[in-house]
C-alpha cells in the first residue's frame, strides 16, 4: 500500500544523525559529504502517477458491480508526484553513500526520460532525473551510534574501493567457506556433546557402553517371580 507524505515540494526534512560533518571521509561535486547518517523514518522518494484517494477501503468486487463498475469508495483521482517512505518499515540510523545521477539510475537524462516517462500522466515515475545524484543505503545500525562506530563502517566501504572485482569474488567466496566451517564445527560439537564422556571409550569411571548382544539374560522376570503389569510373556508362578 502507497503511504503518500505529501505533494512535490514537500518532502520530509532529513534528520541527521548529531555526530558533526563527516565531510573529512570525502565529498561529492557539489561539496556535500559522500556519507552520512540519517533517521530511516524520515528519507522520502518522488513517484509520479496516476493516484487514486478512497474514503476507506477499496469495494469489493460486488460492490462494485452494483454501482456499474465503479468504486462507490474512489474519492479523487488525480495525477501528480507524491513523497513516498524510503525505508517503510524501518526505524534505525542508516549510513549512506552519495552516487552520481548516472550511477544512481544506470542512464543518463535523456534515457531517464525515455525509460521512465508514464504517457498517461505524462509524469516521471520515479520523479526528475537526479542532476545532484543521490544517496544510497549502505549500513544499518542496530541502535543510535557513536562517531567511532560510524567511522569504522566508513572506512571499511572505502577500504574495499581499492580491491578489484576478483579480489571482491575470492572475499566473498571466503567468508562464504568459513560460514560453512562454522555451521558444519557446530553440528560436530552438538553431536560430541551428545555422546557419553570419553566417547563411550572404557574409562576408570566408566567400563564401556555395552551394546544389546553384549547383555546376557539368565533369567527372565516370571521366572524370579517378578509382579507383571499388561501382557504376560508365559505361564504365572506357582502357587
Amino acid at each position: 500500500m502507497l503511504i503518500e507524505l505529501g505533494r512535490k515540494g514537500e518532502a520530509k526534512q532529513v534528520q541527521h544523525l548529531p555526530i558533526g560533518s563527516l565531510k573529512a571521509y570525502g565529498t561529492n561535486p557539489f561539496g556535500d559529504a559522500t556519507f552520512r547518517v540519517i533517521w530511516s523514518e524520515s528519507r522520502t522518494y518522488m513517484v509520479g502517477a496516476n493516484h487514486v484517494d478512497y474514503d476507506g477501503d477499496m469495494a469489493n468486487e460486488k460492490m462494485v458491480k452494483a454501482h456499474g463498475g465503479k468504486d462507490p469508495n474512489v474519492r479523487r483521482q488525480t495525477s501528480e508526484y507524491r513523497w513516498l517512505p524510503l525505508y517503510p518499515a524501518a526505524k534505525c540510523w542508516i549510513l549512506e553513500q552519495w552516487k552520481s545521477g548516472i550511477a544512481f539510475t544506470g542512464c543518463t537524462p535523456a534515457q531517464y526520460y525515455e525509460r521512465y516517462l508514464d504517457p498517461r500522466s505524462g509524469l516521471l515515475t520515479l520523479g526528475p532525473y537526479p542532476d545532484r545524484g543521490e544517496y544510497t543505503e549502505c549500513f544499518r545500525f542496530p541502535s543510535e551510534p557513536p562517531i567511532s562506530a560510524v567511522v569504522r563502517v566508513i572506512n571499511a566501504i572505502r577500504a574495499g574501493w581499492n580491491y578489484s572485482v576478483e579480489e571482491h569474488r575470492k572475499a566473498i567466496e571466503s567468508e562464504q567457506e568459513a560460514k560453512k566451517k562454522a555451521s558444519a564445527d557446530r553440528a560436530q560439537d552438538i553431536f560430541l556433546d551428545s555422546q557419553q564422556a570419553f566417547k563411550n571409550r572404557p574409562s576408570n569411571i566408566r567400563p564401556g557402553k555395552r551394546t544389546k548382544e553384549q547383555v546376557i539374560i539368565r533369567k527372565t522376570a516370571e521366572q524370579v517371580g517378578l509382579h507383571q503389569r499388561g501382557f504376560s510373556t508365559g505361564a504365572p508362578p506357582a502357587q
